[in-house]
């Protein structure tokens, strides 16, 4: 189902899709003067995207990480180290 911008502002989100809500198989789109501008979707599926962009994130800060040389110290000198600081 493809819902206006225009019927969303005139009817309202209650009387449009609150009551297909629970129906909602697939994501729903909302156009304005005929070009999509938003996308209403179930949470669910909301979640997911979410877990995915946070996935990919996760992805390129590994491949950057393994770019760099790792250094390795023992645990006698990273303690040393700590204290140190502290």
């Amino acid at each position: 189902m493809t819902v206006t911008a225009q019927a969303l502002t005139r009817i309202g989100f209650r009387h449009i899709l609150l009551p297909s809500m629970k129906l909602l198989k697939e994501p729903e789109l909302v156009t304005r003067n005929g070009k999509p501008t938003a996308v209403i979707l179930p949470i669910k599926e909301y979640e997911a995207l979410l877990e995915r962009a946070e996935d990919v994130e996760d992805a390129r800060w590994l491949k950057r990480r393994r770019k760099k040389p790792m250094v390795f110290r023992s645990l006698e000198t990273f303690l040393a180290e700590r204290m140190a600081r502290a």
